[in-house]
Order: structure tokens, then C-alpha cells, then sequence
């Protein structure tokens, strides 16, 4: 060990008095501040280091089951569709994580775990972060070992770590190194981003292929990337000849170094166009996030829900008792500008992003009113989002849920039990606004969907594995079994909220209310990309457990707004047939549920109440309510 530096030495841990300490030095990855850095880059070498013997999954949790060393009673455990963070006698938390994602997904999703474990433990809240990342970098390498392990980051003279194999030392010997720390040449210099799009964009594809929903072709993604480069520079002509693999990465490369107009682009935008015209090119959803909209998001809103199928910030929904709503925005409104900055050509996702920030933050937005058709200038001061929003009003509990977050379901089981609380019914039902809800957190739909109709599967997903979801019989299932319920859905219910809807109509009797959905039942997961910014990946479809199909047809509600301007039209659905025609057609074939929806368009009814007040009268009414279950 005499090339060892100094400031590797102190690093080099060996066995002593027979106890196999394992530590491995912190010098070699980035201990900036925050839990999990070193541990991610510790992963992402080690995974490179086996190949393909180990996974990164494998890796991840041999590391995060390493804080078990700070709390014993912590453990983290895998299952077919989530990573469940669990601490005895404590709630588990659930992230939901696909089968198969690289090193660089796992990375985020192990940081995300410690960041979980620490809300759950105390002990792991309080210690340092350094001790964090090192017992999480021992456990990994412990279980791991990899033969050698490059010190890429590292800014000591220390480049690689070396494993020896682990023999017992004989009795009475010198205790022998476990991991050393050895000096070689230091690495080179990373590339600069400019040189690594051709390797980056092929690396995305790689993952693309591995987890999208349905296969995908190598030759037509590089293809659709290309063109998304001439797009850029309308000179640069591409001849169609399927490209080998190995010509893939020059070929990009190739491109953008020939054209001046494309040198004269930032790498960001480059990768950009091309990741986001070769996704749109498998028509699933998937689409690329730059990292300019990843950067503004925050945990601050205003409480408003806006058009995603369109460019511009008209707004579908505004959130109950939110700064939007105190300042009269309404459903139909258009934000044309955020703090000075015109947001017309923009989409939907990156207006959403601009209006979120830091709460109790101030936000400027010039709205185009829709009942004037002139335009404002509203300040809002940012408040604390919620997904699920409880109200008590007309002797009814609405919940309002824009999305289902972790713990969503403890917020409905609440609202449940003002409904009906121990000491007798004091309302006359439920009404849950799944309008605008785009999904979210599967577990806690199932469990919500566990709650009105206990121990029935209400989804299967279609990866590239399917599966049923397991049922949640936990202390909240069968707690809304009898409550009148109404759901409320519209043309942006979408994802799992679709699926809830159609369950809970279907097998739990509730009643449905507005127009048909989105037909969007798919799972994407957001794969980090680095410094250009996320995929949006399309990896899963969502079904019906009895074999429905939802994404295509989407939910059609048993009493239909589209065609109606007042409460009595909508009723007078149950008497004319037509009620009863949606509800089983609603259980019945894909065509027979096509047919219907065509009677049922998914319309925009933005800025009207039809909805509420058709609830309101169908539950105040217990006949009338009764009538509308039994319709068909």
C-alpha cells in the first residue's frame, strides 16, 4: 500500500480483533450535503462493476436495508409494483417503483426511500447524513463485492477501490485489509455534454425498450430522434437506411457536429427535440419533461387543475377555499401570462409548473375571464397543496380529489366517518368529485376502492408481466359499505381516478355522474435523465379486474350531463330507459361500452354545477337515489 495518498489512507479499513468492520471510503463519491448522494453514485459504479449478474434493485435495497444498523426496527421490502419503508408499529409508506428500471431510476428512487425512512424514524431523522451514506455504501459493497470499483467523482488522487476476496485470517495474524483504497492515474475529465448526446440519447433508449408498455423498435426510435434534429435544421437530410447498432451513437453525433445551426443549440435542447419526437412516435403518451419545467415545481399552489390537451392555462378546476378560489377564478377562465411572462404557447404541464412555487410566495397571472372576455391581474400567495380536499355542506361530505397521494385514503376514511360517525348517520350520503383527478398512488386507490366493497380486486395491471392487485382489507376496508355515494367524473377523470370511478359503480353501487372519461387508464413513471431533464414513460395499462377495459372506452356514468342543461333532464334519464341502457352497457362488452360512450361524449362542461346539483337532489331523495342504483 506504500502509493496509497494520505488522504486515502485514513480510509482503508481492515478486520480487527476478528470482527470484519466493512467501510468504504466516502473520498471516492460526491459527500455534498443530503441524505443518499454518495449512496446513488456508489450504486450506479457498482451496478456498472457486475454487469448484468446483479441488479440495481438487488443493489438498492442490500443498501437501504444497511440503515437497519441506525434503527432496527426499520426495513424496507420489495414487491411486484412498490418498495414498502416500514418501521414497527408505525404506518408503512409505499413507493411505487416498476421491475427492471436502470441504475440511474433506482438511484432516485433509493434517495426518495431515505427520505421516507427519515419521516418515519427518529433515529435515522437525527443522524448525520454522512453516517447515512456510509453504513448505506457498506451494507451495499458487503453484500455485493464487486472485484474493483472506479472513484469517478472523486477529487483525491485515490481512482479505484479493490476488493479482495475475503479469507479467514489464521489465529493470532495481522489483520488483513477488507476494502483498499489503491492510487492510480486519475480519470479523465467528463465529457462535455455536447459530446455524450449521442451515448445519452441511446442509453434512454435502451430503457425504453426494457419497460415501455408495448415493444418498440430500436431503428424507428434513432429515426424518429433524428428527425426530430432536421426539424431543428431543415438542411440536414437523412437517407432512411436502417442504421446498425453500432452507427447509432455516431450517427447522432455525426448530425449535430455537421450542421452549424445545431452547434449553435444548447446540448439540453438538442436532447430535448429528439427524446421528445422519437416518444411522441410511439403513440402511448410517453413524452419528454425538460428539466426547466422540472425546476419549477414546488410545493406551493394556487388551486387550480388546467387543460392538458391543449397549449395555454384554461382552467377545468379550481380547488375549493384555495387562493384561486378566494380570488374568484373560475372553471373556463384562461391564464395568458405568469408573473409577466406569456404562457399561450406553452402546455398545460409547463403552465402547471410555473404557477406552483414555494408557499406563502407571491404569483402575478393576467387571466382572460370567461364570462367577460376581458382580462386581470389576480396576486396570489401560494398555499400548502392537498390532493384531497373534505367539505360538509347541504347535509352532504364532499371529497374532492384532484389526485390520490401516499396516505390519500386516511383522508377519505375521515370524511367517512363524518358521514356515518359512531353514534348514528348525521348526513345523507357521500359525494366523491373525481372530475380533473388524474390518478396517482395505486395503493391508495385500491384501498379507497377496499373501503365501499372490501376483498374484491378492483384493477389488474398489464406490464410486461400482469398481475392482480392484492385486495387492502386493512382497518379502513368495508368502512363506507352502505353509504350512498355519488361520483362525480368528467373528460379529464383519468388513470387510476377512472378506474375508481368505474369500480365503485360497477361493484359498489354508487352512482356516477357527468360525462364520460378520458380513457387514458395507463402508468407512466418519470425516469430521471440527468441535466437534460425526465422521460415520461408510458410502462402499464390498468384494467378492470372482471377483464374491462377502461384505456380506449373510459368510465360511462349511469346518468349523463352532456346533453343536459337542468336537473330534470339529467332525471328524467331514469325514467325514459336511457339511465338504465348506460348502467349495462357500463358492465357489458368493449363495443357495447363504445356505443354508449358515443351517446355520452366526453364534452367540456366547464363553469357549470350540473353535477353537484343533480347530487345533491339524487341524495336527498332516498327513493329517487335507490331508483338510480337499480337502473337496468
Amino acid at each position: 500500500m506504500a502509493n496509497v495518498s494520505r488522504a486515502a489512507l485514513f480510509l482503508v479499513v481492515l478486520l480487527q480483533a476478528g470482527c470484519a468492520q466493512k467501510s468504504v471510503p466516502l473520498a471516492c463519491f460526491d459527500t455534498s450535503p443530503g441524505r443518499g448522494t454518495a449512496f446513488g453514485q456508489a450504486l450506479e459504479l457498482t451496478v456498472r462493476a457486475h454487469g448484468t449478474a446483479v441488479r440495481a434493485e438487488q443493489l438498492a435495497l442490500a443498501g437501504l436495508n444497511g440503515l437497519a444498523e441506525i434503527d432496527p426496527d426499520l426495513s424496507f421490502t420489495r414487491t411486484r409494483d412498490h418498495v414498502r419503508v416500514e418501521v414497527k408499529g408505525k404506518p408503512p409508506f409505499d413507493k411505487n417503483a416498476v421491475g427492471g428500471l436502470g441504475e440511474t431510476s433506482w438511484r432516485e428512487i433509493s434517495a426518495e426511500l431515505v427520505r421516507s425512512a427519515a419521516r418515519l424514524s427518529g433515529a435515522v431523522d437525527a443522524a448525520p447524513p454522512e453516517r447515512i451514506q456510509q453504513v448505506m455504501v457498506d451494507a451495499m459493497l458487503a453484500a455485493h463485492p464487486p472485484q474493483s470499483l472506479p472513484c469517478a467523482g472523486s477529487t483525491s488522487p485515490v481512482a479505484r477501490l479493490d476488493f479482495p476476496v475475503e479469507k479467514p485470517a489464521a489465529a493470532g495474524a495481522a489483520p488483513k485489509p477488507v476494502f483498499e483504497a489503491v492510487a492510480h492515474p486519475a480519470p479523465r475529465t467528463r465529457p462535455a455534454l455536447r459530446e455524450t448526446i449521442g451515448r445519452d440519447f441511446v442509453q434512454m433508449m435502451h430503457t425504453v425498450l426494457r419497460i415501455h408498455l408495448e415493444p418498440v423498435s430500436a431503428d424507428r426510435f434513432v429515426a424518429d430522434g433524428l428527425a426530430g434534429l432536421s426539424d431543428l435544421d431543415p438542411s440536414l437530410r437523412l437517407d432512411g437506411r436502417p442504421l446498425e447498432p453500432l452507427e447509432w451513437e455516431p450517427a447522432i453525433n455525426a448530425a449535430i457536429s455537421s450542421s452549424p445551426r445545431l452547434k449553435a443549440q444548447e446540448p439540453t435542447d438538442l436532447f430535448a427535440k429528439m427524446a421528445d419526437k422519437a416518444l411522441s412516435g410511439l403513440g402511448s403518451g410517453s413524452r419528454f419533461v425538460p428539466v426547466s419545467v422540472q425546476q419549477m415545481a414546488g410545493a406551493g399552489i394556487v388551486g387550480v387543475a388546467l387543460d392538458q390537451t391543449q397549449t395555454g392555462g384554461l382552467i377545468i378546476r379550481v380547488q375549493p377555499r384555495s387562493p384561486a378560489a378566494r380570488a374568484g377564478l373560475s372553471p373556463g377562465d384562461r391564464i395568458v401570462a405568469v408573473d409577466g411572462v406569456p404562457v399561450g404557447g406553452r402546455t398545460g404541464e409547463e403552465v402547471a409548473a410555473r404557477l406552483r412555487g414555494q408557499p406563502q410566495s407571491t404569483v402575478t397571472l393576467t387571466v382572460q375571464l370567461a364570462k367577460t372576455g376581458g382580462s386581470v391581474n389576480i396576486g396570489l400567495v401560494r398555499a400548502y397543496g392537498a390532493s384531497i380536499d373534505v367539505d360538509v355542506r347541504d347535509r352532504l361530505v364532499w371529497v374532492t380529489a384532484e389526485a390520490f397521494q401516499q396516505g390519500s385514503v386516511h383522508t377519505i376514511g375521515g370524511a367517512i366517518k363524518k358521514a356515518i360517525p359512531d353514534n348514528g348517520p348525521k348526513s345523507d350520503g357521500m359525494v366523491l368529485d373525481l372530475r380533473g383527478c388524474a390518478g396517482g398512488s395505486l395503493h391508495d386507490l385500491w384501498a379507497a376502492a377496499a373501503m365501499f366493497e372490501p376483498g374484491i380486486s378492483p384493477f389488474v395491471l398489464r406490464q410486461r408481466q400482469s398481475w392482480p392487485a392484492s385486495p387492502t382489507n386493512g382497518s379502513l376496508a368495508g368502512l363506507g359499505r352502505g353509504v350512498p355515494l355519488v361520483v362525480l367524473v368528467d373528460r379529464y377523470t383519468a388513470g387510476g381516478c377512472e378506474l375508481l370511478a368505474d369500480h365503485l359503480q360497477a361493484k359498489a353501487g354508487a352512482v356516477g355522474i357527468g360525462v364520460s372519461t378520458a380513457a387514458k387508464a395507463i402508468i407512466q413513471d418519470m425516469l430521471p435523465m440527468g441535466a437534460y431533464g425526465s422521460v415520461r414513460l408510458t410502462t402499464g395499462r390498468i384494467e378492470a379486474a372482471d377483464g374491462r377495459r377502461v384505456d380506449g372506452i373510459g368510465m360511462i356514468p349511469t346518468l349523463c350531463t352532456a346533453n343536459a342543461s337542468t336537473v330534470s333532464e339529467v332525471l328524467a334519464q331514469l325514467d325514459d330507459g336511457r339511465a338504465g341502457q348506460a348502467r349495462a352497457a357500463a358492465l357489458g362488452s368493449d363495443v357495447a361500452r363504445l356505443e354508449q360512450r358515443s351517446h355520452c361524449p366526453a364534452s367540456n362542461r366547464a363553469g357549470q354545477s350540473l353535477e353537484q346539483d343533480v347530487a345533491r337532489r339524487l341524495l336527498s331523495d332516498p327513493g329517487l337515489y335507490a331508483k338510480a342504483r337499480g337502473a337496468g
